[in-house]
């Protein structure tokens, strides 16, 4: 293990006494978003020299703009699934956008289990129209794997 950060739901945080009774420090009983405490973590290891080939994560952290422009900032790759209603640019959905893509623009991956089923993710290569450096792959989450 690398590193590791408490996550406290916000119905802990209106719970003294939980918090109390489970030892959660009185400097941690405050809500924190999952984004955050990953970007929290990654800096952590950045700063003691760890590299990552890439930085992936489910639509908590892709639906998060900040981290991904915080990954994009330092040209650090990422692949991070973003919710199909996340907007992309001004005025697209990342479904409209991706149901626009062409089928070679997709590559096909094994990407885990899912519901004790082989999940496979089509993760797109470019999106037209947004600036993109080679380093950035957005998964985009659409319900199930066969709708993408």
């Amino acid at each position: 293990m690398l590193d590791r950060e408490l996550y406290l739901h916000a119905d802990w945080e209106k719970d003294p006494e939980r918090c109390k009774e489970a030892e959660v420090p009185q400097e941690r009983r405050t809500t924190i978003p999952k984004p955050t405490l990953a970007k929290q973590m990654l800096e952590r290891a950045f700063a003691h020299g760890i590299k990552a080939a890439w930085v992936t994560g489910d639509t908590v952290y892709g639906g998060d703009t900040k981290l991904r422009m915080w990954l994009e900032e330092r040209l650090q790759p990422y692949v991070l699934a973003v919710p199909k209603n996340q907007r992309l640019g001004l005025a697209s959905r990342a479904d409209e956008v991706v149901a626009s893509w062409p089928a070679e623009r997709w590559q096909r991956v094994k990407a885990g289990r899912r519901q004790s089923r082989v999940a496979l993710l089509r993760l797109g290569l470019a999106v037209p129209g947004l600036p993109l450096d080679g380093a950035r792959m957005e998964a985009v989450a659409a319900g199930s794997a066969e709708s993408l």
